[in-house]
């Protein structure tokens, strides 16, 4: 769209206001103007738009002006227009549309356009023709309405190019048949036709208010009859009583503190109710306000009715004409912190634990073409290959294994947290989630540097497993597999692993199974290959939370101890942690600490001398003569208890 800068000063006066100011101000708020350029043969300046589709309102210097007086809080200046024919017409309301205007006009004798009007032609760039069509133009973009002069006797022709309803031809027919036809003729008469809203699709989506229709008509009236020296007959007019009610938008003040935000100030309020009724005002959206619940109801007149449907549209057009860059525009600064629950970090120190110890984290789909029958089958599966759900994780690592031994990796050291489902006794799917830990390395252990790399074994398996629990301070037992508790879990999973090389980990505090360990079955794999699954969930019940410490702190005495080395010989197979239990029972205040420090076996009588070395001490005082001999009698009598072990 192009305009004149005078036209527009015809509404508005914006004398003051610099272009550049005006033109940066503008495309701010929403209206994309290319260039405004100068015309010195026409003492005036061209206003190119660049509208979007949302803005189909703007299709008039009229309408520009009213929204460039919202922009910049500037009042229109419209004075009414009187028409200089003696034929008087009712005033048009705002509750009336499809306005039609008719008019008679005889004896047009000159049509050349005045210097002013091509001018202003000129300037938007409109190809200029004769005075009737240079009219035409310049009203259309001027106020936005449309008028039509035709020839009486090409009337049905003429009717059809301007394509007028049904309901509007008639009514031309009637006006017709009433006047002597012989008058036509005689007096070379037209017809003006002015129209307020036509009955087609385009012009209901370019809505024309009829506030201005009176100024808009009469100048009309006046550029005929005082350049062409033709006579205006009687008035006929045809109008539509508006039943249809504007549009109502409820808009709560908290939601344009939420989205546009406090003002840029120092105070940082936010717009204040007042502020907000003055933009919406100068919108012509009228407003009424609820000050009990803070709630605007904003009226929405039909040539805004395309672009301003909901909450944000509003919100968007007081931002808009108040200014974005007076809001502040950083995110603000939160406090407060994601929530993580415990299970998830639980999770998160499970897989750093494993990496530590040297395992790499694999993931496999859920989806699997499982033989067995007791696995969840899936409804309209993508593939063959993915038409159930896994319920263990084993079977999946046992794959990663086979396809790193088919690319020639034989270290695999792998584990996995996946979900697995399952169905319960009720037949509910249930969802669970597992830990899968595949170890199988031929180098995994070694003497000296110069020998011999050993295989991974039993033992190096459990102790990898004990010092993963141990470091989750989990309470967890491993034990053998006892049929009787066996559940569904380790039942599925139970026939992988080699029939007597496998260890049940259960609950300490009440014994319930959560996991497995074993070594691969040798009908799967001849090589050493060690699996543990454990239920996560599970898992995570046996943690125990250390919200205190458990340690006794003492001060180091200063004062010098006596030492007793005692022998005790006691059979082969006895442990010598009962010796240290029998000992703590004396409960002797003296004695610091019990060493082991030497050890000698008799294979002929399958006995063994143990060496321990205790030490007294006392954090008050020296020991003297009298507590040294208690000590000595004590160690006679200690004597003579374990020599019955």
């Amino acid at each position: 769209m192009k305009f004149s800068w005078k036209l527009l000063n015809y509404f508005i006066n914006l004398k003051e206001v610099n272009v550049n100011y005006f033109k940066e101000q503008l495309t701010l708020s929403g209206i994309e103007i290319d260039e405004i350029t100068q015309k010195d043969k026409n003492n005036d300046k061209c206003i190119k738009l660049n509208l979007t589709s949302n803005r189909k309102d703007i299709f008039s210097i009229l309408n520009l002006a009213k929204e460039t007086s919202s922009i910049f809080n500037i009042p229109l200046i419209i004075k009414p227009i009187h028409s200089y024919t003696k034929y008087t017409h009712k005033q048009i309301l705002n509750t009336y549309h499809n306005i039609f205007y008719i008019n008679r006009i005889n004896n047009i004798e000159k049509h050349e356009s005045p210097s002013w009007l091509v001018n202003y032609l000129k300037t938007c760039e409109i190809r200029q023709k004769h005075l009737i069509y240079d009219l035409q133009e310049y009203i259309k973009l001027k106020w936005g309405y449309n008028f039509y002069i035709i020839d009486y006797i090409n009337l049905t022709k003429e009717l059809l190019k301007i394509n007028l309803s049904i309901k509007h031809s008639n009514f031309i027919s009637n006006y017709i048949n009433k006047i002597d036809n012989t008058k036509f003729i005689k007096h070379k008469s037209k017809i003006l036709i002015f129209v307020a809203y036509e009955n087609d699709k385009k012009q209901e989506e370019s809505y024309t208010p009829t506030d201005y229709f009176i100024n808009a008509y009469n100048e009309t009236l006046n550029i005929i009859s005082t350049y062409t020296k033709a006579t205006v007959g009687k008035l006929n007019h045809h109008h539509k009583k508006n039943q249809e009610s504007n549009k109502q938008i409820k808009l709560y003040k908290h939601k344009i503190n939420t989205i546009l935000g406090p003002v840029n100030q120092k105070t940082l309020k936010f717009l204040s109710k007042k502020n907000i009724q003055h933009i919406l005002n100068s919108l012509n959206l009228y407003t009424k306000y609820d000050k009990n619940i803070k709630l605007f109801y904003v009226n929405i007149p039909k040539y805004r009715k395309h672009d301003i449907q909901r909450n944000i549209d509003l919100i968007e057009e007081i931002g808009r004409i108040y200014g974005f860059k007076h809001f502040i525009d950083k995110i603000p600064i939160s406090k407060r912190k994601g929530n993580i629950s415990y299970k998830e970090l639980y999770i998160k120190s499970i897989r750093k634990i494993l990496r530590h110890l040297g395992m790499h984290e694999v993931v496999n789909c859920s989806l699997v073409n499982n033989i067995n029958t007791n696995t969840i089958q899936i409804y309209n599966p993508i593939n063959k290959e993915q038409i159930k759900l896994r319920d263990n994780i084993t079977k999946t690592l046992i794959n990663n294994y086979y396809y790193n031994i088919k690319h020639k990796n034989f270290r695999t050291e792998i584990f996995e947290i996946g979900k697995v489902f399952k169905q319960n006794i009720n037949n509910k799917n249930i969802e669970r989630k597992h830990l899968g830990c595949l170890i199988s390395n031929n180098n995994f252990t070694r003497k000296e540097w110069f020998t011999t790399p050993d295989k991974i074994n039993w033992s190096n398996a459990k102790g990898f497993l004990e010092n993963f629990l141990e470091q989750l301070n989990a309470n967890v037992k491993l034990t053998k597999i006892l049929n009787s508790n066996l559940n569904k879990s380790i039942e599925d999973i139970k026939n992988f692993f080699h029939p007597t090389k496998r260890l049940g980990i259960y609950d300490y505090s009440n014994t319930k199974l959560i996991g497995i360990l074993g070594e691969l079955n040798q009908n799967i794999s001849k090589e050493k290959v060690y699996i543990f699954e454990i239920d996560i969930n599970e898992l995570y019940k046996t943690i125990i939370s250390n919200q205190h410490l458990n340690h006794t702190i003492k001060q180091y005495s200063n004062y010098p101890c006596v030492t007793r080395d005692i022998s005790i010989k006691i059979n082969k197979y006895k442990a010598v942690g009962k010796i240290f239990k029998i000992i703590q029972k004396l409960n002797n205040e003296l004695i610091e600490s019990i060493e082991v420090f030497n050890e000698y076996y008799e294979n002929q009588y399958k006995t063994r001398s143990v060496g321990l070395r205790l030490t007294y001490r006392a954090n008050n005082r020296t020991l003297n003569k009298s507590d040294i001999n208690s000590i000595d009698l004590n160690i006679k009598n200690l004597l003579s208890d374990l020599e019955n072990i």
